[in-house]
């Protein structure tokens, strides 16, 4: 299994753009709460770059973060194809920085099953990896990774280990009954 240097630190990338005019105070909710449970949190806010190519240039330091949670819009109608989580994901990808953290990809709106595929797969970018494994309703998603994070905070003071993601994946399941998965 692999292992994650230190404490948990989470870079919170709201790629979302407020397209629906809600997504913002989604992402704002989410920190607020991690905050609240006194889990680690990069910056003040939701760090929203105007698209993945600004998002690739102006990555904060790698040594600033170990996890990192993409909340996006899966491919749709109304989602330009440059703000959807693939988009994102493909630029993230490709930066080394990022193979030694924890990536939590979160689509909503819709479901983009190839790429939670993707980020599922064994031997994967990032040491672990969480992804929907079905659609996921935006409070779902503020309810499991708000819970994700504080277990983990909670029993992974030094590094995250595979063992311990498993143990705050498993804890935050029960709240949305399977609809989450985890790669370690």
């Amino acid at each position: 299994m692999s292992t994650v240097p230190g404490r948990p630190t989470v870079l919170v990338l709201d790629a979302t753009q407020n397209l629906q005019g809600w997504e913002f105070e989604l992402a704002e909710r989410g920190v607020k709460a991690l905050r609240r449970r006194q889990v680690q949190v990069w910056g003040e806010r939701p760090w929203r770059p105007a698209n993945a190519e600004e998002m690739e240039r102006s990555l904060p330091p790698p040594q600033d973060f170990n996890c990192l949670f993409l909340l996006a819009h899966g491919p749709g109608d109304a989602t330009p194809a440059s703000a959807t989580a693939r988009a994102y994901w493909d630029r993230l990808v490709a930066q080394q920085a990022l193979a030694a953290k924890l990536i939590a990809v979160a689509p909503i709106q819709p479901y983009d099953a190839a790429l939670s595929k993707e980020v599922l797969r064994p031997g994967g970018p990032g040491a672990i990896a969480l992804a929907p494994t079905t659609e996921l309703s935006a409070r779902d998603v503020v309810i499991f990774f708000v819970k994700f994070f504080y277990e983990l905070d909670l029993h992974a003071r030094d590094s995250i280990t595979g063992t311990m993601a498993q143990f705050a994946y498993f804890k935050a399941q029960r709240l949305v009954r399977n609809k989450v998965g985890l790669r370690c």
